[in-house]
């Protein structure tokens, strides 16, 4: 059970919870999103609220071991991309989102997102995003823990329009070329399709059965 701000400020000695209470308040507002501390530092700094970057690393570490989000690292060998690149982080329950946020995100994909990056975690797995040659992101990349094969898969609430169709389909078979993959899966709300067979476009409902 993940814990109240107010348990976080207890077990941290934390002084400043005006930062504190706007990170937690960004994050709740845009779930499933590369989160990046040098953007929200200048972001507090234009609003008036004063707070160092390594205080915001910290607090971010604090929320993550009390279990209220999961940071999320980019699929990549090297180890200083890993580290340069910022981390996605996901909401541990969404509804936290409803409790803390005075605006649910509209973006019904990312909160799709956010429920299949909680299924995984709850199979005991640490999924990672991936990042194409030419800056197209798929949402998961998972790796089994002898590196003998990889999945992908991508996340869109829904595949009707073509612009969108295009780029989630584009960004996964780019990916899939990448790391030598011959099948890639897409994860909509209700949308399906096997025409292509490379791609498995399933709804959320069957493949969560699946899984």
């Amino acid at each position: 059970m993940s814990l109240s701000c107010v348990d976080v400020v207890e077990r941290y000695s934390i002084s400043n919870t005006v930062a504190l209470r706007a990170l937690i308040r960004h994050i709740i507002n845009a779930p499933a999103t590369r989160f990046s501390v040098n953007k929200f530092y200048n972001s507090l700094k234009s609003q008036g609220v004063a707070c160092t970057k390594n205080n915001l690393y910290d607090y971010m570490d604090h929320l993550t071991d009390t279990l209220l989000f999961y940071q999320v690292p980019i699929h990549s060998r090297s180890e200083r991309v890993r580290r340069v690149n910022p981390k996605k982080v996901y909401v541990i329950d969404p509804g936290l989102m409803g409790a803390m946020s005075l605006n649910i995100t509209d973006d019904r994909g990312a909160l799709l997102e956010n429920l299949v990056f909680m299924h995984f975690r709850r199979q005991g797995l640490a999924p990672e995003y991936y990042v194409t040659k030419n800056g197209a992101e798929v949402d998961f990349v998972l790796t089994a823990e002898d590196r003998s094969e990889r999945r992908l898969v991508q996340v869109c609430w829904d595949i009707h329009d073509p612009v969108t169709q295009k780029r989630e389909v584009n960004a996964l078979l780019s990916a899939m070329q990448e790391l030598g993959l011959s099948q890639g899966t897409i994860v909509t709300w209700l949308d399906e399709d096997v025409s292509d067979k490379r791609l498995d476009i399933v709804p959320a409902w069957k493949w969560l059965l699946a899984e």
